[in-house]
């Protein structure tokens, strides 16, 4: 059975709505949230593929455990979404295609934080920003064979960014809601 046109472009404009709100807070939290504080490690580059995986790996087992643990899954979970999104916004395409988007845009964020020193520029981030969209990438094509039809699958995915979403706005709403409060009582 064939879904209706209004149902596909429901979950167009939801899928799309949803896309938008993950770029415009992806590039907040990398680059405007950042602004203004610098990066005072001396180690702020790191051209060393793995060298600061395996030293956030050997951290785990330290007090420092909680804030590597962050590190690694921050840098996985970034891109996720993108390699979730990528398929329903281009259609059938090669995973080198979709990889080649996600690489291009770690590579992209790192230059740009290297430039304007904003936060690290390190190669690990490149390459768990990687493992991440390859896991929204797995996600996707495993929706594709759970679901069998690619519009229970723009359904879900418009589901799932709705949900998750809301929950976002909800929550970056009570944030600002609370900085507004502290702001005000110096004032």
């Amino acid at each position: 059975m064939k879904p209706n046109k209004n149902y596909q472009t429901a979950c167009s404009i939801v899928i799309y709505t949803f896309f938008a709100i993950y770029i415009v807070l992806l590039l907040y939290f990398l680059f405007f949230a950042r602004i203004g504080l610098r990066n005072f490690d001396l180690h702020g580059t790191n051209l060393v593929p793995f060298y600061t995986i395996s030293t956030q790996i050997a951290q785990l087992s330290t007090p420092f455990r909680s804030n590597a643990f962050a590190n690694l899954m921050v840098n996985i979970v970034l891109l996720a979404p993108l390699g979730l999104f990528l398929p329903v916004l281009f259609g059938e395409k090669k995973i080198s295609f979709y990889f080649g988007i996600i690489f291009l845009l770690s590579l992209s964020i790192e230059i740009i934080q290297f430039i304007f020193d904003l936060g690290s520029a390190d190669i690990d981030d490149i390459i768990l920003n990687c493992i991440g969209g390859l896991l929204g990438l797995v996600a996707y094509n495993v929706l594709r064979l759970l679901l069998k039809q690619e519009s229970r699958v723009r359904l879900f995915i418009a589901i799932i960014s709705g949900v998750v979403g809301v929950v976002v706005i909800v929550y970056l709403a009570i944030q600002l809601l609370q900085w507004l409060q502290w702001y005000n009582s110096l004032h």
